[in-house]
């Protein structure tokens, strides 16, 4: 079996004397100081402008000299981070064992170097200098916060209800797809908005690292009732949870002199 550190030295030794690589490092759970056996592998690189045909053959390339590609998938641009991206799966890895691969070429800006929401990369060469930390913009930041918790806030109050018609209409589906969208995410967005503003947008990833224990085992709790039968008595335990986050956010938002409500 084809080892994760054998994966990342066998890609740092080939990959730093080609051209067309300036600069590569880890992210993901190495960045978080989360890897464990079980992480993924997050390559991201800096390569020259129109060089990403090029570089994501080389990447494979490096790959399947340790083992047969299994499975590859190039994501359709343009993606959200505005590089290219492709998943690679070596046969004989775990199936968890995926090497994440995102070629961009440099701007100032870049977001996943800024610290506070992706952590620090692990480097594994820059031939130019370019691996640097990318300030947070905390006003454009605070405001996109905001949107976000109004929005939690307006379908949490005027429409989790659905949940509970659709639980007691004896529709499994409906119910789970509405306790999921108008129930439990808008519930975290608000909760993370107030323990963990820097990633108020990460949704259900990280919550134990995020959220103070005594929440996240509340959210567990929200997050896998027993069956769509208990899903009304859920919301109503989520609606105290609601109630109280979202008093401590408008406090928050009144003691720094914003409106509470945009």
């Amino acid at each position: 079996m084809t080892t994760r550190r054998a994966i990342i030295v066998a890609l740092r030794g080939a990959l730093s004397g080609i051209d067309v690589f300036r600069a590569a490092w880890l992210g993901g759970s190495d960045a978080t100081g989360r890897a464990d056996g079980l992480s993924d592998i997050d390559l991201v690189c800096f390569i020259r402008g129109g060089g990403a045909d090029a570089g994501f053959a080389r990447v494979r390339a490096v790959l399947a000299a340790l083992a047969p590609i299994e499975r590859a998938w190039r994501l359709p641009s343009p993606t959200w981070h505005g590089g290219e991206q492709m998943f690679i799966q070596l046969d004989g890895s775990p199936d968890f064992g995926l090497v994440d691969v995102v070629l961009a070429t440099h701007e100032p800006g870049f977001e996943f170097f800024v610290r506070e929401r992706h952590g620090t990369p692990i480097v594994l060469f820059d031939h130019d200098g370019l691996i640097a930390p990318t300030p947070l913009d905390r006003a454009a930041h605070e405001h996109r916060m905001r949107e976000r918790v109004e929005t939690a806030r307006g379908k949490f109050l005027l429409l989790s209800h659905l949940a509970v018609k659709e639980s007691r209409r004896g529709r499994p589906i409906d119910a789970w797809h509405y306790y999921d969208s108008l129930v439990v995410r808008p519930l975290v967005d608000v909760l993370r908005a107030v323990h963990c503003p820097d990633r108020f947008d990460f949704g259900l990833r990280y919550l134990g690292d995020d959220l103070p224990p005594g929440v996240v085992e509340s959210v567990e709790l929200l997050v896998c009732p027993e069956s769509f039968e208990a899903i009304p008595a859920m919301v109503e335990r989520a609606r105290g949870m609601m109630d109280e986050a979202l008093a401590a956010w408008d406090a928050r938002v009144t003691s720094s002199g914003g409106s509470a409500r945009s």
